[in-house]
């Protein structure tokens, strides 16, 4: 890349043509290069964060989306931020950018259903649920809406609901592999296990690298007791993504329940709460050392 000129223009016009062909280290390094040369370019710096959210690397991406925001302030500026503070797991400041996006562009639908998962995530689904509402009225052509709201009726267990808002969301955008597992969900809770491992092999379709797709299929295996086939799904997922602690918990806990490789699922399990946060760790303690098992023995 040394052959560029030195014109921060160039440099973006480079970012952008390398993030299309989808090649995000070169992309990120162009437009850190832009704005080496001219600290006071906001596209350069907004554009920076944005690759380096696709290569995950969230600690520089959040600092180049805040060096943006100091030079211009704007609704997607704080939209990305909200992002990738999401993705860091600090929901409460996620909620705050999502705010103040929705500060400087108030019609922003996009804005308003990721301002409702991160209200979810935080545990409001209260509020949650009233900001979907809301998206699916002012914006009935908005898929994500109609998924996120889908699945706040699933968790009341309101099925017809959930359901009718889940296949107009599969309706309007069947690429989604989110609107999959939800489906995929909703059919396990009526019994439907030939509709739900269709949604669950969909999703896995869509999104071939992702960890929890695969989890949430090996989950419908196990319980129709096809254990062998829960069992390579569960080790896809962490195949996939060893830092997933939800991947690495439901492979250790399957070994562990089944009767499987025992020591291999302790590791599993180990790894597993020495990733989760601490209250998770807790909530996974007393599951693993009796409270799943209770629950059980109560059915």
């Amino acid at each position: 890349m040394a052959g560029h000129p030195a014109m921060p223009i160039l440099w973006l016009l480079a970012g952008e043509a390398y993030d299309d062909l989808g090649q995000q280290e070169l992309a990120v390094e162009a437009f850190a290069k832009a704005a080496e040369l001219d600290p006071e370019c906001a596209v350069a710096f907004s554009q920076l964060a944005f690759c380096l959210v696709d290569l995950r690397r969230l600690t520089e991406a959040e600092q180049a989306a805040l060096k943006s925001i100091a030079l211009k302030p704007s609704g997607p500026r704080y939209s990305l931020l909200g992002v990738i503070l999401r993705n860091l797991g600090r929901d409460d400041d996620a909620i705050e950018a999502y705010r103040r996006s929705l500060e400087l562009d108030p019609n922003n639908d996009e804005v308003i259903v990721n301002l409702a998962i991160a209200m979810h995530l935080r545990g409001d689904d209260l509020a949650a649920s009233r900001l979907l509402e809301r998206a699916v009225r002012d914006y009935p052509e908005n898929a994500a809406a109609h998924r996120e709201l889908g699945y706040q009726y699933l968790m009341k267990a309101e099925r017809d609901t959930a359901e009718r808002l889940l296949l107009r969301s599969a309706e309007l955008d069947r690429s989604n592999p989110w609107t999959a597992i939800y489906l995929g969900s909703l059919y396990c809770q009526q019994g439907e296990h030939a509709k739900a491992e269709a949604e669950y092999r969909h999703a896995c379709e869509l999104a071939p690298g992702a960890a929890w797709a695969r989890y949430w299929y090996g989950d419908l295996l196990w319980e129709q007791g096809r254990l062998d086939e829960a069992e390579q799904q569960y080790r896809k997922a962490v195949e996939l993504d060893p830092d997933d602690p939800t991947a690495c918990w439901d492979l250790g806990y399957f070994l562990m329940r089944t009767g499987g490789a025992m020591e291999d699922g302790g590791r599993w399990l180990k790894r597993a709460l020495d990733l989760y946060p601490e209250h998770i760790r807790e909530k996974k303690s007393r599951e693993l050392f009796g409270g799943r098992n209770e629950a059980e023995e109560e059915k």
